[in-house]
């Protein structure tokens, strides 16, 4: 009995087809990316050298939490970054990182409010830190161009989420970075300049949308 056309179609479809491999875990994709990003970091921070009263900073409680909350948002980030790239994932799992940006601000009034305690008026002085805001970016741009390459199938999926919070992320564990070695005067600095980038390199995604997309169709 002769097959129908339909049968022969499928048939040709079935013969072209190529097996698909499958993607890991989005939480390995995201422990390798801050393994090789923290590295990253960690020789940066290595080669200026770590501030002498490191210890004594990190001690008190504003700046813990301000190093903690860095540290945490780029640990959250990156889980909800690989997470909202998958399809099949909830787009909701980009608010992971929210407890860690509230620690953040709430680190932020400890810390504000300990620098008025010791320093008077002030310690709430801005000034500026350039420096910080470009060291952030610099540090940043190395990790950001590994994890578009890592998420690039979300191109197509949630690009411009992906890679907010991706940026996000990278941009936090440097800030975390440059806490441990930066010579910065006070609290409220800290999250100006240090918040300043985070912002900026956000902002970047709606913008890097369209060459995300080209690279991860060339790819």
């Amino acid at each position: 009995m002769m097959r129908n056309s339909t049968d022969l179609i499928v048939d040709q479809l079935a013969a072209e087809l190529r097996p698909v491999k499958p993607l890991r875990s989005p939480i390995v994709y995201a422990a390798l990316w801050l393994s090789v990003s923290t590295v990253f970091v960690g020789i940066l921070v290595a080669h200026h050298g770590m501030r002498p009263d490191i210890g004594a900073l990190l001690a008190e409680p504003g700046y813990r939490m301000l190093f903690l909350a860095c540290a945490g948002t780029a640990v959250l980030g990156a889980i909800a970054t690989f997470l909202v790239s998958l399809p099949d994932r909830s787009p909701y799992w980009a608010l992971l990182p929210l407890p860690a940006l509230a620690l953040w601000f709430a680190g932020t009034g400890i810390g504000c409010y300990a620098d008025w305690v010791q320093f008077g008026s002030g310690g709430m002085m801005t000034g500026t830190s350039f420096g910080c805001l470009g060291w952030i970016i610099a540090a940043s741009l190395p990790l950001d161009v590994l994890l578009v390459v890592m998420i690039r199938h979300a191109a197509f999926v949630r690009p411009r989420l992906a890679l907010t919070i991706g940026m996000m992320s990278a941009a936090a564990l440097a800030s975390a970075g440059l806490m441990l070695f930066h010579e910065i005067e006070t609290t409220l600095m800290i999250f100006i300049w240090h918040g300043a980038a985070v912002l900026f390199l956000s902002g970047l995604a709606g913008a890097g949308v369209p060459v995300f997309r080209r690279l991860a169709g060339s790819a």
